[in-house]
């Protein structure tokens, strides 16, 4: 991706949705995370276990 990476995306993402859900509090509604899947060409188990401290459990090594 020209401009972020794949675990910046989510790290904003989650900031997004983090203050949309402080904002909705109030009226009692939530909206979920979706769930996040990577797609990369190097997955070794080093970067598995980084995503695994994201609570990223899907990822897939190309090509498929």
């Amino acid at each position: 991706m020209p401009r972020l990476n794949g675990i910046q995306v989510v790290e904003q993402l989650r900031s997004f949705f983090l203050k949309l859900n402080e904002e909705l509090l109030e009226i009692n509604v939530e909206i979920m995370e979706p769930r996040y899947v990577f797609l990369t060409a190097f997955l070794t188990k080093a970067f598995k276990a980084h995503l695994a401290k994201l609570q990223i459990s899907e990822s897939f090594e190309k090509p498929l």
